[in-house]
């Protein structure tokens, strides 16, 4: 907590006031990121269903790639703790999110169905920082590159899946 204080240029005292310990700065951080995330992407739900899926995994993809970027904080956030990580009720809010996108772009899908795809290209996403906070820096663009068609792929096979 000192080391952290130092950093943010606050005495010790000012940081307990706030924040009782380490874990309680991870969950805010994570809370501010989220939220942060969210804005992010909540104009792409206006747009999905003029988008094709190419379009629409570039724009997830390349908002998350620019995040991290402006984020660094955000990719060791993901090394921490599983008692700091964020609530159901916020992974379910991105999974509602991602949704929506899904069902613009295939309005008789099921919402169930729509949860699930959803759920599934978080977690591919989730995958994606991973990687790319441990690849190098000149490594990263044609790591995305390769997740951009595996997630397109992915979204377009399940999608002509609920067709037949």
């Amino acid at each position: 907590m000192c080391s952290i204080a130092t950093r943010a240029g606050a005495s010790i005292g000012s940081l307990y006031q706030f924040f009782p310990n380490k874990v309680a700065i991870v969950q805010a951080l994570r809370r501010h990121y989220c939220d942060e995330f969210e804005l992010m992407w909540a104009p792409v739900a206006s747009e999905a269903k003029h988008l094709s899926w190419k379009e629409l995994v570039n724009r997830l993809v390349d908002s998350t790639v620019l995040f991290v970027e402006r984020h660094p904080a955000f990719l060791v956030l993901l090394d921490a703790p599983a008692s700091t990580h964020a609530p159901p009720a916020v992974r379910e809010r991105f999974q509602g999110l991602v949704a929506t996108f899904l069902l613009a772009r295939r309005p008789r899908m099921s919402p169930e169905k729509a949860i699930r795809l959803a759920t599934m290209t978080l977690q591919m996403i989730k995958a994606m920082n991973f990687l790319y906070r441990d690849l190098s820096p000149r490594e990263r663009r044609p790591y995305v590159s390769e997740f951009k068609v595996l997630l397109q792929r992915y979204l377009e096979c399940r999608i002509e899946h609920l067709t037949k």
